[in-house]
């Protein structure tokens, strides 16, 4: 949703490193909370589905162009 929203966000790397920062925040209060388990494999994955996202929204953005 990030370049929908923003266009500063239209670039593949600041979308994934906002991405990675969130999951990691999440990560982190979860740890800090005991609330949760931490683990890398979610951040992992989060970055991963962001970067399949980005690339679904630049080949839709293309067809539609």
């Amino acid at each position: 949703m990030l370049p929908i929203l923003s266009f500063k966000f239209r670039k593949f790397f600041p979308s994934i490193i906002l991405v990675i920062l969130f999951s990691l925040t999440v990560e982190l209060l979860q740890y800090a909370t005991q609330l949760g388990v931490f683990d890398v494999d979610d951040i992992i994955l989060n970055a991963l589905g962001g970067s399949i996202g980005f690339l679904i929204f630049i080949i839709m953005k293309r067809r539609m162009s």
